[in-house]
């Protein structure tokens, strides 16, 4: 068990509390975990539904209530084209290895209604896929029965049903595959010629009942310690932008122990110069905090001198107020005391050093107000 993960643990509460600033309101009977979410009106607001390990651009429209898990849409399976995922829906995507040669896991989305039954036999009245009867779902998707269960001499199920591609002839399907669950207006009017499903026949398809035989867990743990240090550095971005208080020492040394340092002080890099001296100053102290947690408890005592020439030059930028100079000076210094403990402490004092310098600023701005 990693270090990072006891910090996931130890800080699972906090972050439930996920990325929807700006985004309007969100609805008490939503459950977001490890994820963000961005709509493409500003002032909508996050409805009944579920989000888990997920990163949601614009480009995906959601209609509560639906759930969806494991789904990235600045990823390749993504496609190129915006979708919109209809009610009552859930969608989520596995890393799938396939076990073929030259190939690694594949990404392979699935998709089904909140309502379905997954071991119910196909035959039964009340049996239904995308919460619709299955002689409904393919006389609207042209998909036959034969399609679904090729060579199967059991109860036909849900499970069993190969109605996800793992490999279409363009190599690793992409969600708008699953045309059903996203262009439902368009279902009566497609006919076996039409390309979408033609794509989706001509594919590779696994069953739930193959997926998850062949999950690859590897991959999908590291997948979700990417995202969630991604999400770390939406809310670190938002929160500073934002000036809403936060406590972020947990998750630093979270991704000091899981790798992922280096990406969140690019992103206090980023947003350091964007606002205010009062926001340049607290994104100076967070860097210094973030670099002595990558310092593991060890290379001395955070107080102590910050007088080293080599970020004379800096100091002096931040000191001219030229706030975008001084922090690219900085991130330039910083690059040669990242390698041991005690020069990961004395950078940090010098960030704190800098920090002071925008606390100055600011207070003398405010003096001339």
């Amino acid at each position: 068990m990693s270090l990072g993960f006891l910090h996931r643990l130890m800080t699972s509460a906090s972050i439930l509390q996920v990325l929807l600033l700006n985004h309007g309101d969100v609805s008490p009977k939503s459950r977001c975990i490890n994820s963000y979410f961005s709509s493409r009106v500003p002032s909508a607001s996050l409805g009944e539904m579920s989000l888990v390990n997920c990163y949601i651009t614009p480009d995906l429209a959601l209609e509560p209530p639906s759930a969806v898990c494991n789904v990235d849409t600045r990823m390749e399976y993504f496609g190129d084209q915006p979708l919109t995922l209809k009610t009552e829906l859930c969608l989520q995507t596995f890393q799938v290895n396939l076990a073929t040669k030259g190939l690694n896991s594949v990404h392979v989305p699935v998709v089904f209604g909140m309502t379905d039954v997954l071991m119910g036999k196909f035959s039964a009245t009340t049996s239904t896929y995308c919460n619709i009867p299955w002689p409904d779902f393919m006389m609207s998707s042209q998909i036959n029965e034969t399609d679904l269960w090729p060579s199967s001499t059991g109860m036909k199920t849900l499970w069993n049903a190969k109605l996800f591609p793992v490999l279409t002839d363009s190599g690793e399907p992409t969600l708008d595959t699953l045309f059903w669950a996203f262009h439902p207006a368009r279902q009566h009017r497609l006919r076996s010629g039409y390309p979408e499903v033609d794509k989706w026949r001509s594919s590779w398809r696994f069953s739930f009942d193959d997926i998850f035989k062949a999950i690859d867990v590897a991959a999908e743990f590291a997948s979700r310690r990417a995202l969630f240090n991604d999400v770390l550095g939406e809310i670190l971005r938002q929160k500073l932008l934002h000036s809403e208080d936060f406590n972020f020492l947990p998750y630093f040394r979270s991704a000091a122990a899981d790798g992922f340092a280096q990406q969140l002080l690019t992103v206090l890099d980023d947003v350091a110069p964007l606002s205010s001296h009062g926001v340049t100053a607290r994104a100076l102290a967070l860097i210094a905090d973030l670099l002595g947690s990558m310092a593991g408890g060890r290379g001395g005592l955070r107080s102590g001198p910050a007088a080293n020439e080599a970020f004379a030059a800096a100091y002096r930028a931040f000191d001219n107020e030229d706030m975008a100079g001084g922090i690219a000076l900085m991130a330039k210094e910083r690059k040669k005391w990242v390698g041991r403990p005690d020069l990961l402490i004395r950078c940090a004092r010098h960030y704190e050093g800098a920090a002071q310098i925008c606390i100055r600023k600011a207070v003398a701005s405010a003096k001339k107000v």
